[in-house]
Protein backbone atom coordinates (compact mmCIF):
# COMPACT_ATOMS: atom_id res chain seq x y z
CA UNK A 1 0.00 0.00 0.00
CA UNK A 2 2.89 2.24 0.47
CA UNK A 3 4.37 2.50 -2.87
CA UNK A 4 0.85 2.94 -4.27
CA UNK A 5 0.31 6.17 -1.81
CA UNK A 6 3.98 7.21 -2.54
CA UNK A 7 3.42 7.27 -6.13
CA UNK A 8 -0.34 9.02 -5.99
CA UNK A 9 1.51 11.65 -4.02
CA UNK A 10 4.40 12.46 -6.34
CA UNK A 11 1.98 12.29 -9.28
CA UNK A 12 -0.39 14.56 -7.47
CA UNK A 13 2.76 17.05 -6.08
CA UNK A 14 3.66 17.28 -10.23
CA UNK A 15 -0.08 18.28 -11.00
CA UNK A 16 -0.49 20.67 -8.22
CA UNK A 17 2.47 22.16 -9.73
CA UNK A 18 1.46 22.22 -13.17
CA UNK A 19 -2.00 23.49 -12.28
CA UNK A 20 -0.31 26.28 -9.91
CA UNK A 21 1.60 27.27 -13.31
CA UNK A 22 -1.13 27.33 -15.34
CA UNK A 23 -3.28 29.36 -13.17
CA UNK A 24 -0.97 31.79 -13.20
CA UNK A 25 0.04 31.41 -16.91
CA UNK A 26 -3.60 31.76 -18.15
CA UNK A 27 -4.67 33.92 -15.26
CA UNK A 28 -7.39 31.68 -14.28
CA UNK A 29 -9.29 32.38 -11.24
CA UNK A 30 -8.57 30.91 -8.27
CA UNK A 31 -10.51 28.39 -8.08
CA UNK A 32 -9.38 26.69 -10.92
CA UNK A 33 -6.64 25.54 -8.10
CA UNK A 34 -9.15 24.84 -5.44
CA UNK A 35 -10.64 22.36 -7.62
CA UNK A 36 -7.60 20.60 -8.64
CA UNK A 37 -6.68 20.15 -5.26
CA UNK A 38 -10.11 18.59 -4.29
CA UNK A 39 -9.87 16.43 -7.45
CA UNK A 40 -7.24 15.05 -6.30
CA UNK A 41 -7.75 14.73 -2.59
CA UNK A 42 -11.12 12.70 -4.11
CA UNK A 43 -8.47 10.39 -6.20
CA UNK A 44 -6.72 8.83 -3.13
CA UNK A 45 -9.10 6.82 -1.91
CA UNK A 46 -10.41 5.80 -5.20
CA UNK A 47 -5.82 5.08 -6.59
CA UNK A 48 -5.65 2.85 -3.24
CA UNK A 49 -7.68 -0.36 -3.68
CA UNK A 50 -7.16 0.07 -7.55
CA UNK A 51 -3.40 0.30 -7.57
CA UNK A 52 -3.12 -2.44 -4.73
CA UNK A 53 -5.23 -4.82 -6.89
CA UNK A 54 -3.05 -4.18 -10.02
CA UNK A 55 0.26 -4.59 -8.16
CA UNK A 56 -1.39 -7.96 -6.81
CA UNK A 57 -2.58 -8.86 -10.68
CA UNK A 58 1.15 -8.24 -11.27
CA UNK A 59 2.21 -10.14 -9.32
CA UNK A 60 0.20 -13.37 -9.68
CA UNK A 61 0.80 -13.09 -13.28
CA UNK A 62 4.69 -13.08 -12.75
CA UNK A 63 4.18 -16.22 -10.49
CA UNK A 64 1.68 -17.96 -12.92
CA UNK A 65 4.37 -17.56 -15.80
CA UNK A 66 6.97 -19.21 -13.75
CA UNK A 67 9.58 -16.29 -12.97
CA UNK A 68 12.70 -17.63 -11.56
CA UNK A 69 12.61 -14.86 -8.85
CA UNK A 70 9.58 -16.94 -7.78
CA UNK A 71 10.27 -20.64 -8.02
CA UNK A 72 12.18 -21.00 -4.71
CA UNK A 73 9.13 -19.98 -2.94
CA UNK A 74 6.79 -22.39 -5.12
CA UNK A 75 8.86 -25.18 -4.43
CA UNK A 76 8.85 -24.66 -0.74
CA UNK A 77 5.15 -24.95 -1.01
CA UNK A 78 5.04 -28.76 -1.69
CA UNK A 79 1.92 -27.79 -4.32
CA UNK A 80 2.04 -31.16 -6.36
CA UNK A 81 2.03 -30.67 -10.60
CA UNK A 82 -1.32 -30.70 -11.73
CA UNK A 83 -2.60 -33.58 -14.04
CA UNK A 84 -1.84 -33.29 -17.50
CA UNK A 85 -5.46 -32.19 -18.88
CA UNK A 86 -5.00 -29.86 -16.34
CA UNK A 87 -2.16 -28.50 -19.09
CA UNK A 88 -4.63 -27.55 -22.47
CA UNK A 89 -5.89 -24.97 -19.78
CA UNK A 90 -3.94 -21.37 -20.92
CA UNK A 91 -3.49 -18.72 -19.08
Amino acid sequence: MFRVAAVYGGAAFVLLQVADLLQEGLQLPQTFLTISTVAVLAGFPVAQPVGHSTLNAMLVTEILRGEPRFEAAIDRLNIPDPPPEAEAISW
